[in-house]
């Protein structure tokens, strides 16, 4: 498996911010959700390009699980609060992923 965008797409045509061991790190367990919930699909022409960016999507979900953010702080008391939103890892990495492949046929809705 390979990953589906090299670092070069992902900064520059996608417009990506992870450096690129960031990407390194995260563009193959993409490539895994993808190859997985499209049933390994091989789209040719646009829909490869919707495919590319489904996994430059993933990969910076997949890399934010890495960063949690920090909603508040307190230096005295040493108490931080990190942001939670509720949905499941499952469900938040298949919305980023839609967000490309919805409507191509290629995503899997029994993967939520």
């Amino acid at each position: 498996m390979t990953a589906w965008a090299d670092y070069g797409y992902y900064s520059g045509t996608y417009g990506g911010t992870l450096t690129e061991a960031e990407y390194a790190r995260a563009s193959l367990p993409a490539a895994a959700l993808l190859e997985d919930w499209t049933g390994c699909a091989a789209p040719a022409g646009a829909a490869a390009d919707r495919m590319r960016r489904a996994a430059c999507a993933l990969a910076d979900a997949l890399a934010e699980e890495e960063r949690p953010r920090l909603l508040s702080a307190s230096n005295d008391g040493v108490s931080e609060t990190y942001a939670a939103d509720g949905r499941s890892r499952t469900r938040r990495l298949w919305e980023a992923a839609s967000l490309y492949l919805g409507g191509t046929g290629l995503l899997s809705a029994w993967v939520l």
